[in-house]
């Protein structure tokens, strides 16, 4: 196995940006927490690019995928480059979420 490089613990957006790349590159599923510390309010470049990664290479998902009503999976759904970010984000969460739940991990 090869020996991970030193991640950040910090609750900082950067730190989650670090750690998410980090999981990624390495075929696992980020925390759903990292995720959600990444949604904060502030700016943040290059958060769409992480996010549509996430729904590529873990979910096999791309173009019309954001579901218009996450209660509802037979809903419109909408392209993951013209959603509101929050939307996005809030249905990588929800994937995410769900997964650990069906993995046992919450």
């Amino acid at each position: 196995a090869r020996k991970r490089a030193f991640l950040p613990n910090g609750s900082m957006p950067q730190d989650a940006i670090l750690r998410i790349k980090a999981k990624l590159d390495e075929n696992e599923y980020p925390s759903a927490n990292d995720v959600k510390i990444i949604m904060g309010p502030e700016k943040l470049g290059k958060r769409r690019d992480l996010l549509k990664r996430i729904l590529l290479e873990l979910f096999d998902l791309r173009g019309k995928c954001i579901p218009n009503d996450l209660t509802d999976e037979s809903s419109d759904k909408g392209f993951v480059t013209k959603a509101a970010i929050q939307q996005v984000g809030e249905f990588v969460i929800h994937l995410l979420e769900k997964r650990a739940e069906e993995e046992g991990e919450m």
